[in-house]
């Protein structure tokens, strides 16, 4: 039986930053009639991190579920 975890794809740190920072940004956006959510070098950090993150911890690593 497959576990729902198997289909998702693993989260970085990037795609952590990116959950956080994102909605600040459409806030933002909406107020001040800016595009900070589609930011190009906001894509570029967000893989950066992302690979940063992968040479740290591997490319696999135990998500919490998994690791009980």
């Amino acid at each position: 039986m497959k576990n729902d975890n198997d289909n998702k794809k693993e989260e970085r740190l990037g795609d952590h930053v990116h959950a956080i920072l994102h909605p600040i940004a459409e806030k933002i956006d909406a107020v001040a009639g800016t595009d900070l959510a589609h930011c190009s070098a906001c894509a570029r950090r967000r893989a950066f991190l992302n690979k940063m993150d992968e040479k740290i911890r591997g490319k696999v690593s135990v998500s919490s579920s998994q690791a009980e």
